[in-house]
């Protein structure tokens, strides 16, 4: 409330008369030399004041809407109707509906966008060291520019906005500049949020891209955190996020490899190694020892280094091999079946999948589509086998692409036990850790399930499924492509759909 008074400044006689009062005494000595009978000053407590809240506030939203007008109309406010959408986004109001529009405190879009990226699409992701990492980081670093234009992007997806996709490109062009100044200084070159800086890169190109086949600037941002992690050297290995971050680089660049059927680049086999040492027991840096492997394997029979009966009996070698690395992998990285009790919608067959968490999930698809592509080799090459053991290779590799496309497909019910546990979190406060339902474990799906809808040897049935998983988790996890690889035949590479981006970024 705002209140406006004038207290007194003399007796009320003088005040009349307007002539000097003289205030040295309760008693106005003027009115004693008058001989009149002075009747004293106010008493302050009982002045009468008037309140003005309501002439303040006309005054005050007069200024404000003079300035929102101040760039001549031109600037469009923020929409307020879209932070409903996003989320942990709170609005507090604490006025008269009258003035709500002053005080409301409104966040920017752009945390907005960077809020809406950390709770939706981390969790699930290859990224779950970079909330930490992003408030560590300075608003001018190149880290938190990737960020800011991969939130956005992520964002206008989500909203289906076009104009936060064009201030998300213009962000990616600044992330850009800045990551090239980053890697021009050698404090900076090899540090930690230099090399994340360059895998949001990528992590933005594979977001906007909807189409099949796989952009040069992603393979270019591949090269780049490679070339990164090499001049890390050893150092890289004796921290957690250190050793988490060239898993998921090494990884990324042997998948590279293997889909452009070429050999590993000089210097990675040796850093696996070198990770193993410090390691021994990771089963992520086992699994990216095998299938360095397979990638080599496979670049020199597509170039004919290696005969046909030598290679089959690699190829069966490198299978054993990935058996055994399953059958002693440690408690915390193994999954439960269960029986399903009734038919679950999206869910193949009556048998489902409880996993560790997301990392656990990816790992097992990664077996089980690598397994698929040596079988398929193996298949394909059976018939310069010796004649005695052809059959067997085939069948053999029909069975195991059979066994390995029933467990992508079944692990599927993994993504919708943790949305109907969503539903129910109550009952789900024991599994909190694994509950994870994000777009980015959608996507993780997409690539795995396209190899079993590539897998000619697999059954009509499997692969009827596939596709229509792909069709679901496409649209799930905003990922056009999807639709369209849906819709190729058997013919179609997997290895070329681009969709290992999406599985890797």
């Amino acid at each position: 409330m705002v209140y406006r008074g004038r207290p007194s400044a003399a007796c009320f006689l003088c005040r009349e008369r307007r002539i000097k009062c003289d205030k040295k005494s309760p008693r106005c000595s003027q009115c004693a030399r008058m001989h009149v009978k002075c009747p004293g000053y106010r008493d302050a407590l009982d002045q009468k004041f008037r309140d003005e809240t309501k002439s303040v506030v006309k005054r005050a939203e007069r200024i404000y809407k003079k300035s929102d007008l101040g760039d001549g109309g031109q600037q469009e406010p923020i929409r307020h109707d879209l932070v409903d959408l996003t989320a942990n986004v709170i609005q507090f109001e604490s006025t008269p509906p009258s003035m709500s529009h002053i005080f409301t405190l409104t966040p920017s879009m752009v945390d907005i966008a960077i809020t809406n990226f950390m709770s939706s699409y981390i969790p699930g992701s290859h990224y779950d060291y970079l909330p930490w990492m992003y408030g560590l980081a300075s608003q001018e670093s190149a880290l938190s520019s990737t960020v800011q234009a991969t939130a956005m992007a992520y964002l206008s997806q989500e909203l289906c906005q076009s104009d936060l996709m064009g201030i998300a490109r213009r962000t990616y062009a600044k992330a850009l500049r800045e990551t090239n100044e980053a890697l021009a200084h050698p404090s900076t070159a090899s540090s930690n949020s230099t090399l994340v800086s360059v895998l949001l890169l990528g992590l933005f190109e594979s977001l906007i891209w909807t189409h099949t086949g796989t952009p040069e600037c992603w393979t270019t941002h591949t090269r780049g955190a490679f070339a990164i992690i090499k001049l890390r050297g050893l150092q890289q290995f004796e921290t957690p996020v250190g050793q988490q971050l060239f898993a998921q680089v090494a990884n990324k660049v042997c998948i590279n490899s293997l889909q452009h059927k070429s050999r590993l680049p000089m210097g990675l086999e040796d850093l696996i190694e070198r990770a193993l040492q410090y390691k021994p027991d990771s089963p992520p840096y086992q699994l990216i020892r095998l299938t360095s492997k397979v990638s080599n394997l496979i670049a020199d029979i597509y170039a004919s280094t290696k005969s046909a009966s030598k290679a089959v009996q690699m190829l069966c070698q490198l299978d054993e091999e990935y058996k055994q690395f399953a059958k002693y992998l440690p408690l915390n990285w193994r999954y439960h079946k269960s029986t399903l009790e009734r038919p679950e919608e999206l869910v193949y067959g009556n048998t489902g999948h409880w996993y560790p968490g997301h990392r656990a999930l990816q790992l097992w698809n990664s077996y089980r589509m690598t397994r698929i592509l040596l079988n398929e080799v193996v298949h394909a090459l059976a018939d310069d086998a010796p004649t005695d053991s052809k059959a067997q290779f085939r069948r053999q590799a029909i069975d195991n692409i059979e066994e390995m496309a029933t467990e992508i497909c079944t692990s599927i019910s993994y993504f919708v036990g943790c949305s109907n546990l969503e539903l129910h979190r109550s009952e789900a406060a024991f599994m909190a850790p694994a509950l994870v339902t994000s777009r980015a474990l959608a996507a993780s799906l997409l690539w795995p399930l396209s190899a079993v809808r590539g897998a000619s040897l697999a059954s009509k049935d499997i692969r009827a499924y596939s596709v229509k998983g792909l069709r679901y988790l496409g649209t799930v996890s905003r990922a056009p492509q999807a639709a369209e690889v849906a819709s190729q035949g058997p013919d179609f590479d997997a290895l070329q759909d681009g969709l290992h981006m999406i599985y890797v970024s």
